[in-house]
């Protein structure tokens, strides 16, 4: 259902993220492209694991051979909860990604993030940076597919076609 995301990372001091989603809701879907399942909100990092721990990773992929698991999270209006916040680890899959994703996988980090606007879609948002990913994606796909079997979210592969 989402087979492209768009990622920006923005400096909150220079640019209000607010405004940037009212502009690309107004000027991102042609006519004919309506029918396709589209979301667009800002969203703010809430928690951060990086393996080796590092105070500031970069925002931009290592290598070529970079790669990322991404799951998308909806919730119940109202459910949003400081309670849910802080059992992420467990109800994302982000505790069973550190402990079991294949070491050969090159796990950089787990990126906890959590809607900000508007309010309505996806709540959340789990991004796992893997350094050598793309040169081993059937490792990536099976565990994608024991991810999956949990029953929780949406999770797919992605890998980064362009940065700026």
């Amino acid at each position: 259902q989402f087979p492209f995301i768009t990622y920006l990372v923005l400096n909150t001091n220079h640019s209000d993220p607010r405004r940037l989603v009212c502009e690309l809701q107004n000027n991102s879907m042609p006519p004919s492209c309506q029918d396709q399942l589209h979301h667009i909100a800002g969203y703010e990092e809430v928690a951060t694991i990086a393996r080796p721990p590092i105070d500031v990773l970069p925002k931009t992929p290592s290598s070529n051979k970079t790669g990322y698991i991404i799951s998308a999270f909806r919730v119940l209006p109202g459910e949003d909860r400081e309670k849910l916040e802080r059992s992420w680890l467990m109800w994302t899959g982000a505790r069973l990604i550190y402990k079991r994703l294949p070491q050969r996988l090159g796990l950089r980090r787990i990126t906890f993030h959590k809607k900000v606007c508007p309010d309505r879609g996806i709540t959340y948002v789990l991004l796992c940076e893997c350094a050598a990913l793309m040169e081993r994606v059937t490792e990536a796909c099976v565990f994608v597919d024991q991810l999956r079997a949990r029953c929780c979210g949406y999770t797919a592969l992605y890998r980064v076609v362009e940065f700026f």
